[in-house]
């Protein structure tokens, strides 16, 4: 059984399992409960932000970015001139090594794969009950 459910802000699936006895002596069922949370464009922003070393001000207009705003979207949303928006994103792509918004959105989305296929390759934590 899968199930899917927020906790908070944070997305999780869960899956159920049965589990018999290997030797037969216990009569009580026993389960497993495994919990996975979903990665979240919001992690990678953070580990983007954290890596590039990202002011406040370029994380913002990073969070822009990564929704689809345009420069003078970003720039009434921060209450700053266009330009200035502008500005903030040659620095960051600067810092990133990227030559255009693209390049900054396909580190986000290189960034939020990279975590899932690590937090897939983790151990996972389990809780039985019954035993």
């Amino acid at each position: 059984m899968t199930v899917r459910f927020c906790s908070g802000d944070r997305l999780y699936t869960g899956r159920a399992f049965h589990v018999a006895a290997q030797n037969g002596s216990s009569t009580r069922p026993a389960f497993v409960v495994h919990l996975q949370r979903e990665a979240e464009a919001d992690d990678s922003l953070v580990r983007v932000c954290e890596e590039y070393r990202l002011t406040a001000r370029e994380r913002e207009a990073l969070s822009g970015i990564a929704t689809g705003m345009t420069s003078k979207e970003l720039a009434e949303r921060m209450r700053i001139r266009p330009s200035t928006v502008k500005a903030f994103l040659r620095v960051m792509m600067i810092k990133m090594g990227v030559s255009n918004r693209a390049g900054v959105v396909a580190k986000l989305l290189t960034t939020s794969s990279s975590a899932q296929e690590s937090s897939s390759a983790r151990p996972k934590r389990a809780v039985a009950s019954g035993e």
